[in-house]
């Protein structure tokens, strides 16, 4: 996606007293010509390789394979070949017109407040650096660094306000005030500080989308004009995606579970069967204020999920304002291969921390580099460099506490590192600055302790409070990690160990340090090929000579730094979690960076003919990613069905027993008043009734009500008496998903068939209710051997008939006997 330029252009900068380390070095052996040869052969390998590969979550496919799909499932979204039996159509788009809009007042009046923690950060710091919203508004769109002003005051604001408000709400929610007068109010002021510094910049967005879009109409630029096409398209797919009710097992169980439960109780409390929800949850946070806006959970749920899609173009946006300053030809680029990566639609459209992580990874990364002084954004020509130096390390502290307030690997692959950045110097990237002290050197020394500790008072900010919460509630800062060295409430060594087993790397393979990056690069379901594609470009071409010097000098050194953020992320990722692949998709936006500029040097020094065969490259790319997207791969998406029989749907196919209660509940078949305790499923979200339940990892409540510490069971007297005292009503078992944790994580030995047995004996429970046809049975000649001989040996009980039709119990629902019944 290229960019025509008008306007007066800048003189060119002085030449860099180093050479840049993204110019061929000049060697004799190894001409210019030989490299652009090396750099087609890449593009032509790369895809090949790229395509040849397999999708391992959906039966390894080639994506070679997959294309021959792709026709059919564009045709499919204009002219279903089946039509859906659940309700949808066009007049189902009001209702998502109306979610759209609370959600639309949610991150307005959040970006207000981003905007004043901006304004009183530039004032505490004696830094304006974005004070000068009259001269900004005055010079002309072509501007290079009007543009990046724009840009990064509204990604900071939305980035940073968003994490202003779920501070608030964990605050208000701590005090047990979760009020939706309250929360509104919030909002209007927050809207009022939009207005006042945010309107201006908005609308200069608008044009300066406009004007990209006019210039290439223009000049009959048809690439540009089809990369603004399609990239509404992908933003509607997420926005449609967003509204959509979800089908994963964690956002039900503890990223919207958790914040329903909250909502249900009317304040925020340690949920002791629930250890997820000790996490920072800064996402789920505005997820609570999404519910707590919309008075109702599960209308509260679409508004939360479209919310958290919002940081998928947010960090577009933050891509762009980052390349306007030093790759100003790459920064359409850069945001567009962003919002064509499938990984950016799921995680849009799933409610995940890692869409948010991202964001603000990329946050701490920019405003790093500008307290690095690599180019410090001077529109304040009054503000000393050390005060703008200080403002961005502020920031950038804060975007990375921001980071830790979504998960706690944040404090490895975020915190630590750009923290190294404040004390580690790198000379050759510093300009020289002829107003500096005249010894510098001694002025590093006197003033070293500055940068850090004004980026960790930042990361406090925001990480601070889950930190306090955690020790307040259970006395450990990062429950329920560091067990060994804080201890925890509601917590053991037994779990602890359970833990420690279930999120440590699998092993520690040399050659597997390698295969993951081909994994991460390739072989990822949800992965676009520009990125393998654009990735060695700039160290493999020379780079390019022109007159107008467009390029800042030190891009070079953001390039690296980049380089070594993402080589530090990698050997985190690797060395110290479970490397699930989700975990390392905060990486994608500094990739699509690297991308974008090495694709922009190659399509800026070839022949018109091979850019356009590059043209065509990029545009099948997007068209097999949109394909993704739009297909089953990517993520459930509702597109426009009515969102009641959506969700409906969804909780039946995720956990069909609970719909099936629901349905009872409603049909009178059951009480409204029941209480159920849930053993094995934790997955909760849709359930529209009272329980009780612990996820795996937490102390299994049947087990702790029916026996001693010592593992004793209790007498019937003392169980029935736990249960009255808990109001159980049923007793609900999955056995499908303690089977599941047998084989994973592992499961309590006390949740088995014959505890069920002995509890029936007790006259605890009466004899499983019938469950409508379909539920809770499996047919048994279904299984693996495994499986098979894994239930005959643990289980047998649960295979039930004879011959071909044994069936494979999975899901039993009991009643509770409030007394037993008396012998005739």
């Amino acid at each position: 996606m290229s960019r025509k330029r008008s306007g007066s252009q800048k003189p060119p900068p002085p030449a860099a007293s180093h050479s840049s380390s993204l110019e061929a070095p000049h060697t004799p052996d190894l001409s210019r010509t030989v490299r652009w040869v090396i750099a087609c052969l890449w593009l032509v390998l790369a895809t090949i390789f790229f395509y040849w590969t397999g999708l391992p979550n959906n039966g390894n496919v080639s994506r070679l394979d997959y294309w021959s799909l792709v026709p059919f499932q564009l045709m499919d979204l204009v002219d279903p070949e089946f039509e859906s039996r659940l309700p949808h159509g066009f007049f189902y788009l009001f209702e998502r017109i109306g979610y759209s809009l609370v959600s639309a007042a949610l991150i307005i009046g959040s970006a207000g407040w981003g905007w004043l923690l901006i304004l009183g950060s530039s004032r505490l710091f004696k830094a304006d650096v974005f004070a000068k919203q009259e001269s900004i508004n005055q010079v002309t769109l072509a501007n290079n660094e009007s543009r990046f002003q724009t840009g990064n005051l509204l990604f900071f604001s939305g980035a940073l306000g968003l994490a202003t408000t779920s501070t608030f709400v964990l605050i208000v929610g701590l005090m047990g005030q979760l009020s939706t007068i309250l929360l509104v109010a919030w909002l209007v002021v927050g809207s009022a500080g939009t207005f006042v510094g945010l309107a201006q910049p908005a609308l200069r967005l608008g044009q300066l989308a406009w004007l990209s879009i006019a210039n290439a109409w223009h000049s009959r630029d048809l690439w540009t004009l089809l990369g603004w096409v399609s990239a509404l398209l992908f933003l509607w797919t997420i926005w449609l995606g967003g509204l959509s009710p979800t089908t994963d097992f964690d956002v039900k169980e503890y990223h919207l579970g958790g914040p329903k439960e909250y909502f249900l109780k009317g304040h925020i409390e340690f949920l002791p069967h629930n250890v997820y929800t000790s996490f920072p949850f800064l996402t789920e946070m505005l997820s609570l204020a999404a519910m707590v806006l919309m008075n109702d959970w599960l209308a509260g749920s679409y508004v939360a999920t479209l919310t958290l899609a919002f940081f998928g173009p947010l960090t577009a946006l933050g891509l762009w304002s980052l390349c306007e300053k030093w790759f100003p030809q790459a920064a359409l680029l850069s945001a567009w291969i962003w919002i064509t990566i499938p990984w950016t639609y799921r995680l849009s459209t799933i409610a995940y921390v890692e869409e948010a992580f991202s964001c603000y990874l990329l946050a701490a990364f920019l405003a790093a580099i500008y307290g690095r002084s690599l180019n410090l954004p001077e529109v304040s020509h009054s503000a000393s460099s050390a005060a703008h130096a200080n403002f961005w390390w502020w920031i950038s502290g804060l975007s990375a506490g921001a980071a830790f307030g979504c998960k706690y690997p944040a404090l490895l692959f975020v915190v630590i590192p750009i923290g190294l950045a404040t004390i580690i110097r790198f000379p050759r990237f510093h300009k020289t600055d002829s107003s500096a002290s005249e010894n510098p050197s001694a002025r590093s020394r006197s003033t070293w302790w500055v940068w850090p500790l004004v980026f960790s008072a930042g990361v406090l900010v925001f990480a601070g409070p889950w930190l306090i919460k955690n020790f307040w509630q259970t006395g450990n800062p990062v429950y329920p990690l560091l067990y060994s060295v804080f201890g925890g409430l509601d917590w053991n060594a037994a779990l602890n160990e359970k833990w420690r087993r279930g999120h440590a790397p699998p092993h520690y393979s040399p050659l597997s340090f390698v295969t993951d990056v081909y994994d991460i690069l390739a072989r990822s379901d949800w992965q676009s090929g520009l990125i393998l594609l654009g990735l060695p470009l700039c160290w493999i071409l020379p780079a390019a000579r022109k007159k107008n010097h467009e390029q800042p000098e030190d891009s070079p050194g953001v390039l690296l730094l980049a380089l070594l953020f993402l080589a530090w992320f990698y050997a985190t990722w690797w060395l110290f979690t479970h490397r699930i692949d989700r975990f390392w998709a905060p990486m994608l936006p500094l990739l699509c960076l690297i991308s974008a500029a090495g694709l922009t040097r190659f399509s800026q020094s070839v022949p018109h003919a091979v850019r356009q065969s590059l043209m065509v490259l990029l545009g099948a790319s997007a068209v097999f990613n949109f394909s993704i997207n739009t297909g089953p791969v990517g993520n459930y998406n509702s597109w426009l069905t009515k969102l009641s029989a959506a969700s409906d749907f969804t909780a039946r196919t995720t956990c069909p027993e609970i719909a099936a209660i629901n349905q009872a509940i409603e049909e009178g078949a059951l009480p409204q008043d029941i209480r159920v305790l849930m053993v094995g499923e934790a997955e909760i979200f849709d359930a529209r009734f009272d329980l009780r339940y612990n996820t795996v990892f937490d102390v299994c409540l049947l087990e702790e009500w029916c026996t001693h510490p010592d593992g004793q069971w209790r007498t019937a007297d003392e169980i029935r008496a736990r249960l009255a005292q808990a109001g159980i009503t049923h007793l609900f078992v999955n056995w499908r998903e303690i089977l599941r944790y047998r084989t994973s994580y592992g499961y309590t030995d006390f949740a088995n068939p014959r505890s069920i047995e002995k509890l029936q004996q007790m006259q605890l429970i009466g004899d499983p209710l019938r469950w409508p046809e379909g539920i809770g049975e499996r047919n048994a000649d279904d299984l693996s051997v495994t499986d098979r001989q894994l239930i005959e040996n643990w289980a047998p009980q649960l295979i039930q008939g004879l011959g071909s039709n044994q069936k494979l119990i999975t899901a039993q629902l009991f009643p509770v006997m409030t007394r037993p019944i008396e012998a005739k």
